[in-house]
């Protein structure tokens, strides 16, 4: 009793956030973007400290959350209570979804409690399946290729991108990745449709019957998913895909809000949902949607591209429920490394990483579990 009323007493001393850059070597056009040469991520990082003297850490991939945290976020929760979770979300959601605070305040409750978050969430396993999704616009040959390279290294599961402009070449991907790893390694496969923008080379764009087409070909290859295949407002073509072809179609990562992504579930708009805890909503309230999903029948596995902060974030998320077999694990030598990109460039000292059967094992420590190098943020501070 006395613990339980000392960590309901326990509150937000402050609130610090930074803006970083961490540099890409080398730069890299990343396939849903041609012409697009990344250079370098941006990053916010935040450190949360407790009265209690606890460090939980968040971060997002935009660059631009620091000003809003540090002028408006920090003195709206320095001093309130560090379990009163649900009273923040409505804030954090009108400014613009400020969403690595709530995993900052997440990894400090689990830290408190002296507890892993995916137990505290339910504990439903403690591994799961990676997939390594690639990024670059590469050829046929080289995705081949780095099937094979990545089944010696333990992976199960890889996700192509289908960006070619002719939809021929996209089957070709495919079937020569199957080819290669027979049935020894899981595909999925992302055409990257969901969003349109301005980009220096013209964007191979889907319409419904490609999308179709397509669908209908990865189905006789074995493919789990097929993601993104139309953009994100085509509601009714959406829904006629998911009837009209048994392989099942994904999406989600740049749908907003708890109420928007609710619709997603209850529209049947796509048979796996892919929200993000940095991009969408915050992590307790992609755990309604979670459960929403399982309710409906479908599978719940988020989009994650953060870095190593945002990959535990969702590694105790996806763990805690049942209906998410599968997580992202961004993975494409030399332009993303498990160092330097879910390390985030030395920041995160132990970046997750599978084992011989393609697993992530969640951490037993508390909280998120994720060690930071405070020396490496100064590093990369803008």
């Amino acid at each position: 009793m006395q613990n339980s009323e000392c960590n309901s007493k326990v509150k937000i001393k402050s609130v610090e956030a930074v803006e970083i850059e961490i540099p890409y070597n080398p730069p890299f056009s990343p396939a849903w973007a041609p012409g697009v040469e990344q250079r370098s991520r941006g990053y916010t990082v935040v450190k949360l400290t407790t009265t209690d003297g606890i460090v939980g850490w968040g971060a997002s991939a935009r660059r631009n959350e620091a000003q809003i945290i540090n002028k408006i976020i920090k003195p709206y929760l320095e001093g309130k209570e560090l379990f009163a979770t649900e009273q923040y979300i409505k804030k954090l959601r009108v400014e613009g979804g400020i969403w690595c605070i709530e995993i900052a305040i997440w990894d400090a409750i689990g830290k408190t409690l002296n507890v892993p978050l995916y137990r505290l969430w339910g504990g439903y396993k403690d591994k799961i399946l990676a997939y390594a999704s690639v990024v670059q616009a590469s050829s046929i040959e080289k995705r081949v290729e780095d099937a094979l390279k990545f089944l010696e290294l333990g992976f199960r599961a890889i996700k192509l991108r289908a960006h070619y402009w002719d939809m021929k070449d996209d089957i070709l991907l495919v079937e020569k990745v199957r080819e290669a790893v027979g049935d020894r390694m899981e595909i999925m496969v992302d055409a990257n449709q969901a969003f349109d923008q301005i980009t220096p080379l013209p964007d191979p764009k889907w319409d419904y019957r490609r999308a179709k087409t397509t669908a209908l070909e990865y189905q006789k290859l074995d493919v789990v998913w097929l993601e993104e295949p139309l953009p994100k407002h085509c509601i009714k073509e959406l829904q006629k895909l998911c009837e009209e072809v048994d392989i099942l179609i994904a999406g989600g990562e740049v749908n907003k809000g708890l109420y928007e992504l609710a619709h997603l579930v209850e529209w049947d708009i796509y048979d796996i949902l892919q929200p993000d805890a940095t991009g969408c909503e915050g992590l307790s309230q992609l755990k309604k949607i979670a459960a929403l999903c399982e309710v409906k029948n479908k599978w719940f596995i988020p989009h994650h591209g953060m870095g190593g902060i945002g990959l535990y974030a969702h590694l105790h998320l996806c763990c805690s429920i049942p209906n998410s077999p599968y997580i992202e694990y961004i993975y494409d030598p030399p332009y993303r490394t498990i160092e330097d990109y879910l390390g985030m460039g030395g920041i995160v000292v132990n970046p997750p990483r599978i084992d011989k059967e393609g697993y992530i094992h969640v951490p037993e420590t508390p909280g998120l579990g994720v060690e930071i190098d405070e020396k490496a943020i100064q590093k990369y501070i803008v």
